[in-house]
C-alpha cells in the first residue's frame, strides 16, 4: 500500500488504510484505538504521531484513517507508517508497511 507522492507539508490527502489479516480478510476494528510512528526509510528520523487524528472509517471492513498535521509531513522523503492497534485494552500489532512519499516542489 502506498500514499503519495504529495508535496511535503501538505495536510491532504487523509491517509486511508485497510487492515487485513494474512488470509486477506478484513480485521474488524470495532472498539479499536490507534497509535503510530513514521520512520524515514533512510533511518534518519522517527516521528511519533501524537497530534493528528486516527479514526475508524468502517469497522467491519477494517478501514481506518489518519489525518496528518503539518509536523508529520514537513520533511520530504520516503517514509513507512507503522500502526499499533489496541482493542479491549489488549495490544494487537500489525506491521502495516504503508509507504508514504512526500516530495519537495511537486
Amino acid at each position: 500500500m502506498a500514499i503519495g507522492p504529495f508535496p511535503a507539508g501538505t495536510l491532504l490527502p487523509i491517509w486511508t488504510i485497510t487492515v487485513l489479516l494474512t488470509t486477506g480478510a478484513a480485521y474488524v476494528l470495532t472498539g479499536a484505538t490507534f497509535t503510530g510512528t513514521l520512520k524515514r526509510d533512510d533511518g534518519s528520523t522517527v516521528k511519533t504521531l501524537t497530534a493528528g487524528a486516527f479514526a475508524i472509517v468502517t469497522a467491519a471492513s477494517g478501514i481506518m484513517s489518519y489525518t496528518p498535521v503539518a509536523a508529520d509531513v514537513d520533511t520530504a522523503g520516503d517514509w513507512t507508517l507503522e500502526v499499533a492497534i489496541t482493542i479491549s485494552s489488549k495490544p494487537v500489532y500489525f506491521q502495516m508497511p504503508v509507504h508514504i512519499t512526500a516530495r519537495k516542489n511537486l
